[in-house]
């Protein structure tokens, strides 16, 4: 299967709502449909390690597991804009609760995905609206 940008939102908001179910093995059935084998994500919340990167399929699967293994998550007020035919940005509020804890924490994070033939290569996360859209505005100078 191949993606454009147009499609991408569709196809990233199933990953979230699987996300949210905790249904890891959905998320990445998905994330197999619309992604290259050695894809690419920088997380802005991981296990510990902020702007860790994880690579292919078996380094993100690891990255949700953990993440669904300390949090239950949401992502509300999604708000997805297609940049041309290669970029895609998330806007939104990450709501996370601690899984032994109960601690809740809310944040805004921005997401950029480029796509590369047809499938998304790379992704990464921002601790803010505003640094998501100066990465944005940076990468376009």
């Amino acid at each position: 299967m191949t993606i454009t940008a147009e499609e991408a939102p569709d196809a990233l908001s199933r990953i979230f709502e699987a996300l949210e179910r905790r249904d890891l093995d959905e998320a990445m059935a998905v994330l197999e449909e619309i992604a290259h084998a050695d894809c690419e994500h920088t997380s802005v919340i991981g296990t510990g390690v902020e702007g860790r990167t994880y690579r292919g399929y078996d380094g993100v699967r690891g990255w949700f597991a953990d993440l669904l293994e300390s949090f239950d998550v949401r992502y509300v007020d999604r708000d997805f804009r297609v940049l041309g035919e290669d970029r895609v940005l998330l806007l939104c509020t990450n709501k996370l609760r601690g899984r032994g804890s109960g601690a809740e924490v809310s944040r805004e994070i921005g997401v950029v995905w480029w796509i590369e033939d047809g499938l998304i290569r790379r992704g990464r996360s921002y601790g803010s609206h505003a640094e998501a859209l100066a990465a944005v505005e940076a990468a376009r100078a």
